[in-house]
């Protein structure tokens, strides 16, 4: 309240502070003014009338600071002109003195409606903004999606739209793997050590949040999760106050899920929901899309029968890892390996056999590999191993301990022990040669010495003619 008469600004104050009002009162408008600036008001009433700069001028100044307070002008002196132009300014109201306390009331009360409608339609504006700017950004992942053909890709991208959707700093993203029949973890977001360390396995078991949202296939929203009984114990332990589980569908049927929670809850807006299950969808077919993609990948660079690489996919990975060697320096091995009298199995005790000999021996690559080497079935019952950042000595130990697993692994089948051996050729990359074909050729040159030397043995490559070449650039 602005006026320059201190009874009117003591009897405001005293009208309006019984009903719950703060009421702050100046004398002067430069006052009122430096008051405005400084904190955010509801509802400003001045006199028009005042020494120095009258209420017009006060309103005007307010005005241009923003949108600012609702305005009620109080006055004995204003005439039909000042009524006119304040109304211009904005004002919601107009009191002439003197005035009852019930008019002073309900002009009051008009103007702090109004007020409050400003406010709402302001909100309103802002949420039909966010959710407009939430859908577009929904179209685009859509659009960005559909061109990602990498499945951890598709999955980073996907969480961090959804933690930002939700407003959440937790965040966790599992896929259903019908091997081992649960929702394994892909990627995670503010987990704590020990819950990511323990490694919670989660699977559909009936009554728990997991099974609601295979049957509803809805974004579930829990509130205080640690007295969810629902909500896992592992889960509880993250001292969560919110939690949201996003289904992922395709095809009418639950592939995983995100796990998105916060320790620091805000409201949450019904549009964000829809948000999150428009964003589920999104991301569950492209998902979808990049699983394909990878299987069909798989199939065209794997073999079939040991799971691992063929020759196709190999030869690709090899040429890259051997550029790689070249161009940082590092050393590099081959090792070719072959089973020693595989037709021999084969006519004796049936194809089958064979197979099972060639799936042992690719199980213990992968077990006694590192997880960067290269393992592939080369053709028949050959096998290539390119060893990258290892020289021709650690290449010869890698080849001899693998010997030794196979020869101490007989083949079990049809109620019989068959036994297995391997003989295995090593070259090595810059002692041997610097060249990547000759560098296969040596390694197989090698398997073959083994092989006149006696089967179950490694031999070492002799060094080309040119191995101290300059090589490739």
């Amino acid at each position: 309240m602005v006026d320059d008469d201190p009874e009117t600004c003591a009897l405001l104050r005293r009208a309006l502070e019984p009903q719950g009002w703060q009421v702050t009162t100046r004398l002067r408008a430069q006052e009122a003014l430096a008051d405005l600036e400084r904190e955010e008001f509801d509802l400003l009433l001045t006199d028009l009338r005042m020494p120095g700069m009258d209420g017009l001028t006060l309103v005007e100044r307010v005005r241009a600071m923003g949108p600012g307070p609702e305005v009620v002008v109080v006055t004995g002196q204003g005439t039909l002109e000042d009524a006119v132009r304040a109304l211009r300014l904005g004002a919601v109201g107009f009191l002439p003195k003197p005035f009852s306390l019930e008019h002073l009331e309900a002009v009051v009360e008009k103007a702090l409606q109004v007020r409050r409608l400003r406010q709402r339609a302001a909100e309103l504006e802002r949420y039909e903004a966010e959710v407009r700017q939430g859908f577009g950004q929904m179209r685009t992942l859509a659009a960005g999606l559909s061109e990602a053909n990498e499945l951890g890709t598709v999955a980073d991208v996907g969480l961090e739209q959804a933690l930002g959707v939700a407003g959440c700093e937790v965040g966790w993203l599992r896929l259903w793997e019908a091997e081992t029949a649960e929702f394994v973890l892909i990627r995670q977001e503010g987990l704590s050590p020990r819950y990511i360390r323990e490694r919670e396995r989660m699977q559909l078991t009936g009554g728990s949040v997991l099974d609601w949202l295979a049957q509803s296939h809805q974004t579930q929203v829990i509130e205080a999760p640690e007295q969810d009984p629902r909500v896992s114990p592992m889960l509880r332990a993250e001292r969560l106050q919110r939690l949201l589980m996003v289904p992922l569908v395709a095809r009418g049927r639950l592939i995983g899920f995100i796990g998105l929670g916060t320790r620091r809850p805000q409201p949450l807006a019904a549009f964000r929901i829809e948000l999150l299950d428009t964003l589920g969808q999104i991301l569950a077919t492209a998902l979808e899309t990049a699983r394909l993609h990878e299987a069909l990948t798989s199939q065209a660079t794997h073999d079939s029968l040991t799971g691992l690489l063929n020759r196709r996919g190999l030869e690709e990975q090899y040429l890259a890892e051997y550029a790689r060697a070249v161009r940082f320096g590092w050393p590099l091995a081959a090792v070719m390996l072959d089973l020693d009298h595989f037709k021999a199995m084969n006519d004796t005790y049936g194809h089958l056999a064979g197979d099972q000999a060639l799936r042992q021996v690719a199980r213990l690559f992968r077990e006694h590999l590192r997880s960067f080497d290269l393992a592939g079935r080369y053709g028949g019952e050959e096998f290539l191993l390119i060893l990258p950042n290892s020289g021709k000595p650690g290449a010869l130990s890698v080849a001899e301990k693998l010997r030794d697993l196979v020869a101490s692994q007989p083949v079990c089948w049809g109620g019989r022990e068959i036994p297995l051996t391997v003989s295995a050729g090593v070259a090595g990359f810059p002692d041997d040669t610097r060249e990547s074909e000759e560098l296969i050729r040596l390694a197989d040159a090698a398997l073959y010495a083994a092989k006149r030397g006696g089967r179950n043995r490694v031999c070492a490559a002799e060094p080309a003619e040119d191995a101290g070449g300059a090589g490739p650039p």
